[in-house]
């Protein structure tokens, strides 16, 4: 087994599989392609090139000029994931093929059929970090062609070539535009949102870890661990190249995961998403929240016209997840900020906040609600 990193300023000298990520070819490139070369001749290593954006029409002919002028000598290998990338990549270069399947390809038949399509030129695939440890290894007992997945570093989640933010922040000096995203129908958060000349990248709020997991990944004869490092600190880099795992976990600054690799638990919602208590609109069923200021208050939109809500009424609040809060109410306003004795025909009401809320959390009184 051996681990596959990128090509940074803080790179040993003695790692061979180094990945060059550039501006012009990659979605979150450190360098242009001639410093990137440069850097990799300064070091006396050879880099294998990164091309992983989505190429359109306007940019292929930009990037035909770009690969005319390149010094194949110190490129080891290509790693493509455009379906066209990989049909140019092929028909104008000799060099070894990785081929990054990281999105859209779960099925073994899928897969197969990208190895064939290859052909020898193939050294290398690229699998999803969404596959779990039994997926991957029956993946890894029908392809002979070696494997390679990421085990730490920034999940994404979302790529598209199209600039998304712009329309939302403007046009900027800034090459590099970067934001952070929450979700309006869940309490989630947190996500890293990305525009750059390639479009818009989504990531997830934590990172991957699979440290703990080297020992399983070596015996299902996994031989490729990439390691994400283009964000480390010099620090980092230092704990990363000592192979100081431990330190490098304990410093690392964003909240770690183990993702899906254990277990594919990505099914484990959907009992609380399709429970019924959810979904019921009986006479218990108070309304749904809608906003929440925090450690402030909350707006209720009301749904039920045969009952009103008064100060002191228990409550039993459902969240998005399926857990369970209760609260009562100390004091009710109308819109308008207007304390009210009981709510009467408004379609939206304000309580004060209770701890740990989000919105489409449902609200039901107790007295009533049926567990």
């Amino acid at each position: 087994m051996k681990f596959v990193t990128f090509l940074t300023e803080n790179s040993a000298k003695q790692e061979s599989d180094l990945i060059l990520s550039t501006y012009e070819l990659s979605k979150h490139g450190l360098f242009s392609l001639k410093d990137g070369l440069k850097l990799a001749l300064d070091k006396n290593i050879k880099v294998i090139l990164e091309w992983d954006i989505l190429v359109t029409e306007d940019e292929f002919s930009l990037i035909d000029e770009v690969f005319s002028t390149l010094d194949f000598s110190q490129i080891s290998a290509i790693r493509v994931q455009d379906v066209g990338a990989l049909q140019y990549v092929l028909t104008k270069t000799e060099l070894p093929i990785q081929l990054i399947l990281e999105s859209g390809n779960r099925n073994l038949i899928g897969i197969k059929k990208w190895i064939s399509l290859v052909g020898n030129r193939l050294e290398r695939i690229i699998l999803s970090p969404e596959l779990d440890m039994n997926e991957l290894e029956e993946i890894k007992k029908e392809v002979s062609v070696p494997v390679e997945i990421l085990i730490f570093g920034k999940i994404l989640l979302f790529y598209s070539p199209r600039k998304l933010l712009t329309p939302q922040f403007g046009e900027r000096e800034e090459e590099v535009l970067k934001v952070q995203g929450k979700s309006e129908e869940s309490p989630h958060r947190g996500f890293s949102l990305h525009e750059n000349r390639h479009g818009t990248l989504m990531y997830n709020p934590k990172d991957l870890n699979l440290f703990s997991y080297l020992n399983e990944i070596e015996q299902m004869g996994i031989e490729y661990c990439r390691i994400d490092n283009r964000d480390f600190s010099s620090e980092l880099s230092h704990y990363f190249n000592s192979n100081d795992f431990e330190a490098l976990i304990e410093h690392y600054p964003k909240t770690l995961i183990k993702g899906f690799f254990h277990k594919n638990k990505t099914d484990v919602l959907f009992k609380k998403l399709k429970n019924q208590k959810l979904l019921i609109k009986d006479q218990s069923y108070v309304g749904n929240i809608v906003n929440v200021i925090k450690n402030k208050q909350i707006a209720i939109q009301l749904a039920n016209k045969t009952r009103a809500l008064i100060p002191g009424d228990e409550l039993v609040l459902l969240t998005p997840e399926g857990k369970r809060k209760e609260f009562t109410v100390s004091e009710i306003q109308n819109i308008s900020g207007t304390p009210v004795e009981k709510t009467t025909d408004e379609e939206l009401v304000l309580i004060p906040y209770p701890a740990n809320l989000s919105i489409k959390t449902a609200v039901y009184w107790k007295d009533s609600f049926k567990d």
